[in-house]
């Protein structure tokens, strides 16, 4: 019925689909448990960059030639630490 070809395709699709819509039950959670006022405008804007630095990260990935992904492998992961403890930091002193 299914070709090897075609069940690997299906199963890339479908694992982006389930990675994807997870990303985004995760934000929508993190977004509505923030109490209202200037921390759940500060999450909205954080949630944008943190998805366009995501989106940046994987369109380097899809278009860098295969031996230079090693870099962008190397510069993402201290990128985001620093982000995430500079978020959270900051959204800790938001009054």
């Amino acid at each position: 019925m299914f070709e090897a070809s075609s069940v690997g395709l299906w199963g890339a699709i479908i694992g982006c689909a389930i990675g994807a819509a997870g990303g985004i039950f995760g934000t929508w959670i993190s977004i509505s448990r923030t109490p209202a006022g200037p921390k759940r405008s500060f999450m909205w804007k954080m949630s944008v960059i943190g998805w366009l630095g995501i989106s940046l990260f994987l369109a380097l990935l899809f278009t860098l030639p295969a031996n230079w992904n090693l870099i962008a492998w190397i510069i993402y992961p201290p990128c985001l630490v620093f982000w995430i403890q500079k978020v959270n930091k900051r959204l800790r002193n938001t009054s």
